[in-house]
């Protein structure tokens, strides 16, 4: 088993164990964090966000805190997919039939593979 692999293997694990973590937290901290994300990204992306009141800030925080929940959520495990994907390859790409070639250029998508 190489070394890339289990190291893959540790970083989806440990990913499950992020959104454990902040699928765990009460409904109060996971809102509050919700909105720093929600005024970090608005500081960064929304032009004179910073210049506004603090409550046109906070209505317009308010309007957008489900999309913001909504993209956490769906990066999440998008990251977890992908890191599943690359997890998956590693541990197959020099397993024998997994589509890698041999030094003579010979395997299953070859042509005359499987031929005798």
């Amino acid at each position: 088993m190489r070394i890339r692999s289990l190291l893959l293997l540790c970083v989806s694990i440990l990913w499950m164990g992020v959104i454990f973590h902040f699928s765990d937290q009460p409904a109060k901290k996971s809102s509050k964090t919700s909105m720093e994300v929600g005024r970090a990204v608005s500081s960064a992306l929304v032009p004179g966000f910073k210049k506004w009141k603090k409550s046109k800030q906070n209505v317009f925080l308010r309007r957008i805190h489900r999309k913001i929940r909504k993209a956490a959520h769906a990066n999440e495990y998008m990251i977890l997919g992908l890191l599943y994907c690359l997890t998956a390859v590693s541990f197959l790409e020099g397993s024998p039939g997994a589509g890698v070639s041999g030094p003579d250029g010979s395997g299953p998508g070859s042509p005359g593979a499987g031929v005798s």
